[in-house]
């Protein structure tokens, strides 16, 4: 079981936390809520998995909506065990 004992610590873990040399240091990141914690998601690293929805559903998928699925999946995972969140 991984633990995660702060919301960074998942981005830490996920090796998303640095930006890649184009991207800003200061990037933006989306606020989702992962079993009752706010976890903030670069938008670096829902990029381009988003792109490939997109394109998949003619655009129809806005960056805050697949956050969300991101986090409903991240919330799936703390319930059965393969990832804790902080409480």
């Amino acid at each position: 079981m991984t633990v995660i004992s702060d919301p960074t610590a998942l981005q830490r873990l996920l090796r998303l936390s640095q930006p890649t040399p184009h991207e800003s240091a200061s990037e933006r990141t989306v606020d989702v809520l992962v079993a009752g914690c706010v976890v903030p998601i670069p938008e670096h690293a829902l990029s381009e998995p988003l792109a490939v929805l997109q394109l998949a559903t003619e655009g129809h998928v806005r960056l805050q909506d697949y956050a969300e699925a991101v986090a409903w999946t991240l919330g799936v995972l703390a319930k059965r065990g393969i990832v804790e969140l902080p409480v």
